[in-house]
């Protein structure tokens, strides 16, 4: 028996004018979507962003997530008790034990997929149908008929099938960059065999067998869906559609293309009030684009070795830092930094703050901030081009060094070369302070600075498609017609 849960959230747009929608005239023109996400929270916190923007058109969201993610998602400010009644969470009672943010390995990817594959096609195949003469021809409890059903590519091929066996129309959301999509859908049956996982570089031109195997799948589901949509925009990607249809003809008659940049507002958590407000208020005491903002994520941190010549080396600049750092990472600081941290927010003048939970999408969009020091999850990256800060990347794992590639081409950022969570080049104090000094370029005006400027540029161009004539836009309606 799952759980059904009801649930608010806040409806949102980072940017301070939201997307322009077509909302719907009345509750009879509502359609109701299903929503399904991949157990990590750089899965799920695009999908909730995109879930907002449905509700904000006037549409009802049902997020079907599994439960073991539930306390963290309010924990981390991803979901939190706002007064809005469209959107619903579904807690998928699938085995999973946690958040898969952590999770590495090739044969644990597969597992989850799989046991969420099971939850999933019995949630579609119970899902009340619509019948051409007498209502529906089945119903369960709490559950409205469905209209539309997204899911999150990475859980393969178990919606798509269900779907489509129950004749509901049903969108591909793909949370990773296009270029990076196109390495999965790349993949085929002639791909070799090897022993690559994704703790490094993401590769595909060796797979381990079940990986293979997944992203097999993943391009075979997609076959049947009636469209496939990227987190991404025409400014980084302008033609996704022709690179997608050139490996994969046989996605001719889906509707592809790009609903992004779908990147997630703070949401305002009372719980999480103060702590925003306090940061808020260390921001506006600094002068404008002087601080530098370093996150490494939810997931990793460097090793203790570079951590400290990290830490040693934002305290030489001389310049105002936050530094997002979980408390489980803070330990190899040293005392006096330790005990700075305490007293960061009584102690006036304090020249940084140090935290363990850092709400990003404010620091981002503050004037006061000049630079993103960013391990280039997907999620992070737009979120840093999206409020036009530049980028010094620090790639660990998987699709991050693509990404941070993609921010070096696009002349937003810096990418840090060598470098991964295995740490086996040390980045010393030297190296870090000029190429922080190379993007942020203190002693240059904003105008001069090109990475400041490209990554303005890219912001704005952001903001354009997804106005209400906006690709993105156009795109994100297409969704919402359904079929």
């Amino acid at each position: 028996m799952h759980t059904f849960i009801q649930t608010t959230l806040y409806v949102g747009h980072p940017r301070s004018d939201p997307p322009s929608l077509n909302i719907v005239s009345s509750d009879q023109d509502a359609k109701h979507f299903l929503v399904f996400s991949y157990p990590a929270f750089g899965h799920v916190t695009p999908l909730l962003e995109l879930s907002r923007r449905i509700v904000a058109a006037g549409h009802r969201v049902t997020f079907a997530v599994s439960e073991s993610l539930m306390d963290d998602m309010y924990k981390r400010n991803v979901v939190v008790p706002a007064d809005e009644k469209r959107i619903r969470l579904f807690l998928l009672k699938d085995g999973i034990q946690s958040s898969h943010d952590e999770c590495l390995s090739a044969d644990d990817l597969v597992l989850v997929s799989n046991r969420l594959s099971v939850a999933i096609r019995d949630l579609i195949s119970s899902l009340p149908v619509k019948s051409t003469r007498n209502g529906y021809s089945r119903r369960i409890a709490d559950i409205p008929s469905v209209d539309v059903i997204i899911s999150d590519v990475f859980i393969c091929d178990a919606p798509f099938t269900a779907a489509v066996e129950q004749n509901i129309p049903i969108f591909g959301f793909s949370p990773m960059a296009g270029f990076m999509a196109m390495q999965y859908l790349g993949v085929t049956e002639q791909t070799a065999l090897g022993n690559e996982d994704v703790k490094g570089e993401m590769k595909t031109d060796q797979l381990p067998a079940g990986l293979k195997d997944k992203y097999l799948k993943i391009r075979k589901s997609l076959a049947k869906a009636t469209g496939l949509m990227f987190n991404s925009f025409t400014g980084l990607e302008p033609n996704i559609r022709g690179e997608v249809l050139k490996l994969c003809p046989e996605f001719t008659k889906l509707k592809i293309g790009c609903v992004g940049p779908v990147v997630a507002h703070s949401p305002d958590d009372p719980m999480k009030h103060s702590e925003t407000s306090q940061v808020s208020r260390w921001l506006d005491k600094q002068k404008e684009r002087s601080v530098v903002y370093v996150s490494f994520g939810s997931m990793l941190a460097p090793k203790e070795n570079q951590l400290l010549i990290l830490c040693e080396t934002l305290r030489a600049m001389n310049r105002p830092f936050i530094w997002a750092l979980k408390s489980a990472y803070q330990a190899p600081l040293s005392q006096g930094v330790k005990e700075a941290i305490k007293s960061q927010f009584q102690t006036t003048g304090c020249p940084f703050l140090i935290l363990a939970w850092a709400p990003q999408t404010t620091i981002l969009k503050h004037k006061a901030t000049r630079l993103f020091v960013s391990h280039c999850g997907w999620n992070s990256t737009l979120e840093g081009i999206s409020f036009g800060v530049p980028i010094l990347a620090w790639p660990m794992c998987a699709d991050q060094h693509g990404n941070a590639e993609m921010v070096e081409r696009l002349g937003c950022g810096k990418k840090i070369k060598n470098v991964d969570m295995a740490a086996k080049r040390i980045v010393s104090q030297e190296e870090l302070t000029g190429l922080i000094d190379e993007v942020a370029q203190w002693d240059s005006s904003l105008s001069e600075n090109t990475y400041f400027t490209k990554a303005q540029k890219l912001s704005e161009d952001g903001a354009e498609v997804t106005s209400k004539d906006g690709d993105s836009q156009k795109n994100l309606e297409l969704i919402l017609q359904g079929d």
